[in-house]
């Protein structure tokens, strides 16, 4: 990790929510002040906004962008369809008909407005046509953007964050899973996989599954402080510099790069703690990381299989020497002597301590389960 180098620049991150799931899913993640702290103290020094968060909603449904009322309709993208019909093919067909207007789009929001952003992140459902099937060609177009601005590899990244669905979704969804994460691994830097089943035990008892009620993805995402992506914007914080607002040790993007690349499949969880009447935080930032390990990660994972970890502190003041040094060997004893990149953010006056814990590498319970049971059919029908 390199020391802490004032540069006076932010991360610029660029969220697209593709289909239902990641219009729902951005909406919300635009909304949530996650980063309140950072963007008031922000405005408070410099006198301006924050605009490192550019949300761009695609999807073939008008419907589905009208709910996203938080963003503006000028970053909706509605491509003229007659949708995708729940599959992976017919999602890719239209997607790659409508491939130059989406790139014009994109472009158009970003390279054109001087917004060249560092990160890219895809949020979407792996059960639906649209999210499925669109997100492959955006990952493309977002390639195709890196070129136009200009920028290197080292300067920027692609994320794919796919949501596999509820277990009592029905349709071509195992297929639609497996053809979407198949292309998305060849044309990503790293997929941070999000599980909505896995989200089921801390939903209220009022949005439990009813077969008179089913539980949609918008309840599931009102319902659910959905912490991952709290994750996501909180990335943005240790970016590719900072200014005299926020100092700290830097977790620049080829270091989040390199955690997310190190493997297949990541996962990403975030735990915070007020801040106590001297400063410190009311729960130990050890005791926090093996919180969020043991109840914020994600998606159900075998950390034992991880590649290697990254640990992002963000709070008034800096974590002592112990503190980090015994937070990492909670890590190493769950992942083993893996690489634990680790990093800082000291936010003046904050009133929480937050804590972003991505394990890369790591085998998905879940995922496992479904591709056995593919491989289990396929067998069958032999």
């Amino acid at each position: 990790m390199t020391p802490f180098i004032p540069m006076g620049k932010f991360m610029n991150c660029l969220t697209i929510g593709i289909g239902q799931a990641g219009n729902l899913a951005v909406n919300n993640l635009y909304a949530s002040g996650a980063s309140s702290d950072v963007e008031a103290t922000v405005k408070k020094v410099t006198g301006e906004r924050w605009d490192y968060f550019r949300p761009i909603l695609v999807n073939t449904d008008e419907t589905d962008l009208a709910q996203a009322k938080n963003i503006n309709k000028n970053n909706k993208i509605h491509v003229s369809a007659h949708g995708a019909g729940g599959k992976f093919e017919w999602g890719v067909r239209i997607a790659r008909a409508h491939e130059d207007i989406l790139f014009q789009r994109i472009r158009a929001l970003t390279v054109e407005q001087g917004f060249k952003p560092n990160f890219v992140f895809l949020i979407h459902s792996l059960g639906g046509g649209t999210g499925s099937g669109f997100t492959p060609i955006i990952a493309e177009i977002a390639e195709r953007i890196r070129y136009e601005a200009g920028m290197g590899e080292n300067e920027f990244s692609i994320v794919d964050v796919p949501f596999l669905p509820f277990r009592y979704q029905k349709g071509d969804i195992e297929d639609n899973i497996i053809h979407c994460l198949n292309e998305m691994l060849r044309k990503v830097d790293g997929v941070l996989m999000v599980d909505l089943e896995h989200f089921y035990e801390r939903i209220p008892p009022q949005y439990k599954h009813d077969p008179n009620n089913p539980l949609t993805v918008d309840k599931l995402l009102d319902a659910v402080d959905m912490d991952a992506m709290m994750a996501i914007r909180l990335l943005t914080v240790f970016g590719s510099g900072t200014s005299s607002v926020i100092e700290g040790q830097v977790a620049d993007v080829a270091d989040i790069k390199a955690t997310i690349s190190s493997g297949a499949f990541s996962v990403i969880g975030v735990n915070r703690t007020p801040v106590d009447d001297k400063g410190n935080p009311s729960v130990g930032i050890p005791h926090l990381v093996r919180a969020t390990m043991v109840e914020k990660m994600s998606a159900s994972s075998d950390f034992k299989k991880a590649n290697g970890a990254l640990l992002l502190i963000k709070g008034p003041k800096a974590p002592s020497i112990k503190d980090m040094r015994t937070a990492i060997d909670i890590i190493h004893q769950e992942i083993g002597e893996k690489t634990v990149r680790e990093a800082y953010a000291i936010i003046p006056n904050a009133d929480k301590y937050e804590v972003v814990l991505i394990l890369a590498g790591v085998t998905l319970t879940r995922l496992e389960k479904i591709l056995d049971d593919v491989e289990e059919r396929k067998q069958g029908d032999r």
